[in-house]
């Protein structure tokens, strides 16, 4: 105002005005002639208190906060997104999203705890070389079952869940099934990562009331699950701890949980000697970009039919 003003005054050129505001000489007569015909008004921008056009509509926004606090609770905001635009017909972006939960503020305390030392190895470098093998007991029906034990194998190259399955606790049983379910769909890999679980390893020396052989030998004989890995040419890696691969496993599954409680929402839980189905696969349809050198894979034959 005080520049446009010296410049009627003939205190000031055009030019001059011009570099003072970092405009062009051309926008500066603009201005100078649109403020000589509607004075201050001129220099209010035209779309001042108007709403743009691809602004949400509060009913829109009303309707995502209703779902998000009844039907679809407990859902991240990508997930709820996909879900508002495949149920619904709501498509919003995930910024949309977050603005609108925020605004109702329905977004969760972020969780700040104390920063962990961690040393990151590299990923393995084709699919198949190395599969972590563990168990994650969790309430998945919520209340509205028992709770069960997700034994799930995780390639370590791509980060994808390449078999799963449900069962009441973590036992022999479901590793077998599990292996079996792998080898059908994709083959044999080259190691397996898992804890130190008396299923995988003998937790004890041998003693007196072991056999001769194994006294001998000064340790008792494999499990079952080990004789397997044997018979499948499929080398068995220990996790060092204890807990075993724990800490990047359950990283891996804590955004699948969510998205089969939500899946669950809509369905009766069948028993366990069903297979349980949900409208959405438990994997993402889409995995990240990877580097061109995950492309190849390295899953063997079973020894027992490449002869």
């Amino acid at each position: 105002m005080m520049v446009l003003n010296r410049i009627l005054a003939g205190q000031l050129s055009a030019a001059e005005a011009a570099s003072l505001l970092k405009l062009s000489p051309r926008q500066m007569q603009r201005i100078l002639a649109a403020y000589r015909k509607e004075g201050v008004a001129a220099v209010v921008h035209g779309n001042r208190d108007r709403k743009p056009k691809h602004t949400i509509g509060e009913e829109v926004r009303q309707q995502v906060i209703a779902l998000a606090r009844g039907p679809y609770a407990g859902c991240n905001q990508q997930h709820l997104r996909d879900l508002l635009a495949e149920r619904e017909g709501i498509v919003l972006s995930r910024a949309s999203v977050h603005r609108i939960l925020a605004g109702a503020q329905l977004l969760p305390d972020p969780k700040r705890g104390k920063p962990v030392h961690r040393r990151r190895r590299q990923r393995y470098a084709q699919e198949g070389m190395l599969v972590q093998i563990d168990g994650s007991r969790h309430q998945w029906l919520e209340d509205r079952g028992p709770w069960l034990t997700l034994i799930a194998a995780i390639d370590d190259a791509t980060g994808k869940i390449s078999a799963a399955i449900f069962r009441e606790q973590e036992d022999a049983q479901g590793y077998f099934l599990l292996v079996r379910q792998l080898v059908e769909r994709y083959g044999c890999p080259l190691a397996f990562y898992h804890d130190r679980h008396s299923i995988f390893l003998q937790s004890r020396k041998a003693t007196e009331a072991d056999s001769l052989q194994e006294q001998l030998a000064g340790s008792q004989e494999p499990t079952q699950f080990a004789r397997l890995l044997q018979e499948l040419a499929i080398t068995s890696i220990a996790a060092r701890s204890r807990a075993g691969p724990k800490g990047a496993w359950s990283d891996s599954l804590a955004p699948y949980k969510i998205g089969w409680w939500s899946n669950c929402a809509w369905q009766e839980p069948a028993p366990l000697s069903k297979p349980m189905r949900s409208s959405r696969p438990i994997c993402p349809a889409s995995m990240p970009n990877l580097p061109s050198r995950l492309l190849s894979q390295c899953w063997r034959i079973v020894p027992c039919l490449s002869q």
